[in-house]
């Protein structure tokens, strides 16, 4: 009876001294958007291009990892809102080589999207591939980790989270 009363003071003073992870704001004021997140970033950096600056972000948290990447363009994007959408989900497709298992349209609050469940290497690692076009913005999410490791807990509390700022 000692040794397990000794045991469950050993489990409780382990799980009192385990840090909760809080999550953090990040907000890219001229990618004009804000995500919460667990972890670190690991890089933040901008690409530019004659037609479009990007915003981008990378997160890890392991063993899931994070991009959020926020596209101005130099034109309003809504008057081919499908067909860029689409465009955009196959070239991120091809680019990694994977497979897309579901699709799906998305109303973020009257702004179009697409949402993709895509796999890669017969299906060990696992992407969440998110789409959305506001104005003069292309917004893409993705999330990643090996499939059995992927926690989609966290990736659904990321997505709720992210906000396209005015």
């Amino acid at each position: 009876m000692k040794k397990l009363r000794l045991l469950f003071v050993a489990v409780l003073l382990s799980t009192i001294s385990v840090q909760a992870q809080e999550w953090k704001t990040f907000t890219s004021e001229k990618g004009n958007y804000s995500i919460e997140y667990l972890g670190d970033i690991s890089k933040e950096y901008i690409s530019d291009s004659e037609k479009v600056r990007s915003y981008k972000v990378n997160i890890s948290n392991v063993p899931m990892a994070y991009l959020i990447s926020a596209t101005k363009h130099n034109v309003n994007l809504e008057d081919n809102i499908d067909l860029l959408l689409d465009t955009s989900l196959n070239a991120f497709n091809e680019a990694i080589k994977g497979t897309i298992k579901e699709t799906k349209e998305l109303d973020r609050n009257g702004i179009k999207g697409v949402y993709a469940l895509i796999t890669m290497n017969d299906d060990t690692i696992k992407f969440e591939y998110y789409l959305y076009m506001k104005g003069m913005y292309q917004y893409q999410l993705v999330f990643y980790a090996e499939t059995a490791t992927y926690n989609q807990e966290e990736a659904n509390l990321l997505i709720a989270s992210f906000k396209m700022l005015e």
